[in-house]
């Protein structure tokens, strides 16, 4: 899962490296479009991280409660029938 994971944050981090990049080291070099469609292209795989990453955060507090709700049931004590509370004595 982690490689998964791995390149699921890379992939768009590369895009957006890259376009930026070369935004930065070429920008008079490029035309209006070329320099819309690469600022486009960073801005979709910014969205795309953020959403990813966002994502991940969600599976990790869900995986986290889970463990916290099995944690409390193991540590509750088991019984097999409810406690009654004895009243006054009737003597």
């Amino acid at each position: 899962m982690l490689t998964s994971v791995s390149h699921d944050l890379r992939t768009p981090l590369a895009s957006i490296i890259g376009g930026l990049s070369s935004l930065k080291s070429y920008r008079d070099r490029y035309d209006e479009p070329t320099r819309d469609e690469l600022l486009g292209t960073a801005l979709s795989e910014a969205e795309r991280l953020d959403r990813f990453v966002g994502n991940l955060l969600d599976m990790t507090r869900l995986d986290a409660g889970r463990h916290r709700a099995q944690s409390a049931s193991r540590s509750m004590p088991a019984t097999s029938s409810p406690r009654r509370c004895a009243g006054p004595s009737r003597s």
